[in-house]
């Protein structure tokens, strides 16, 4: 259910002419890894935060790793997406190059 939230929040705040059907992996794999960064938070969060103490000691929360992770490949995939201004700025100059550059092909 959650996934499937996300992904609705996608398309419905994605600029429009973004995303294409070749996207949709990509659309996929992007709505995974937010929703088990919100899970990574809220359960880092609820055993004990950045560090916990365990019978060896004080140690990173294994949910950290996790959680930073999932913001790895969101951030990767944002880039590729357009989910973020300067990547939409990119992707729309790439879009005007390749209409000039194939401008004279639709005559043919």
């Amino acid at each position: 259910a959650a996934h499937r939230a996300k992904w609705a929040e996608i398309l419905e705040n994605a600029p429009r002419g973004l995303l294409f059907g070749t996207d949709r992996d990509l659309v996929v794999t992007w709505c995974v890894a937010a929703v088990n960064y919100a899970e990574a938070v809220v359960k880092m969060h609820k055993t004990g935060g950045i560090v916990i103490e365990t019978e060896y000691g004080m140690r990173q929360n294994p949910c950290l790793t996790a959680l930073n992770k999932q913001a790895e490949y969101m951030l990767s995939l944002s880039k590729q997406l357009g989910f973020n201004p300067a990547s939409r700025a990119m992707l729309g100059a790439i879009g005007n190059i390749i209409a000039v550059v194939m401008r004279p092909f639709h005559k043919l």
